[in-house]
């Protein structure tokens, strides 16, 4: 194996490259974390990335959800660690806006 490919893989294990899409935007969020972080902070990264805030316009509550492999990922206390599980160092999220009415 490679010097390059055995820093690879050690980065790998210590690291999650996270991209994110939000439907409206064509832009790709992309940052590398630890991976012992939270949902909490790429969430909030991921928002202000793509400019767009939780919020009551009127009747209108506007909330932002990440959603991993089809399923919200709504408990912002998840490492990354947790959802890449032990061999994936990449995971892509999709940012999804629900408009709820009251």
């Amino acid at each position: 194996m490679s010097i390059e490919a055995e820093q690879r893989e050690a980065k790998a294990k210590t690291t999650v490259e996270v991209k994110a899409r939000y439907q409206p935007s064509t832009a790709t969020f992309e940052k590398e974390y630890p991976r012992p972080t939270t949902l909490a902070p790429v969430k909030a990264d991921v928002m202000t990335f793509f400019h767009v805030a939780e919020r009551t316009e009127g009747r209108k509550v506007y909330t932002y959800h990440l959603f991993f492999e089809g399923q919200p990922r709504d408990d912002l206390n998840t490492t990354l660690a947790t959802i890449a599980g032990e061999h994936r160092a990449e995971i892509e999220f999709q940012l999804v806006e629900q408009i709820v009415e009251s």
